[in-house]
């Protein structure tokens, strides 16, 4: 990929989906408070671990899959603590589905990322570009 902004853009968010997909299938609504609390640990730890594993520097599959192993049960051990809750067996349930989840939107989001590189690369996205500064581009 050429463009490495787009796969930290696409990582935060897919997170974000996650957390707003999380939040409508529970009914909690959408208030600032409540993205806070489950966004923020997710996004600091994915970016903590990133930077320490170099997920960014290196972005290989490893790498990734470190970084999302260590970094959404890292986030969700910090926003049990936070909200105390969910404990014992619902917290392996809870963990168990933000990391189903996450790692869906993750690779969705790098996917999207894969793609728009490509398309940019080609010229797909943008301003078509001509030989002459009086042609316009027809289809």
């Amino acid at each position: 990929m050429r463009r490495r902004w787009l796969l930290p853009l696409a990582d935060a968010l897919a997170l974000a989906g996650f957390v707003l997909a999380g939040l409508a299938r529970h009914v909690e609504g959408f208030a600032l408070h409540l993205i806070a609390r489950n966004l923020l640990p997710l996004l600091a730890a994915w970016f903590l671990v990133g930077a320490l594993l170099g997920i960014y520097r290196r972005p290989e599959p490893v790498t990734f899959a470190l970084t999302w192993l260590a970094s959404v049960t890292a986030a969700v051990a910090v926003r049990s603590l936070w909200l105390g809750h969910p404990r014992g067996r619902a917290l392996l349930t809870f963990l168990s589905v933000s990391l189903a989840f996450t790692l869906l939107a993750l690779l969705c989001g790098r996917g999207a990322a894969w793609l728009v590189d490509r398309a940019l690369d080609r010229g797909d996205l943008g301003e078509r570009r001509s030989s002459s500064r009086g042609r316009r581009y027809t289809r």
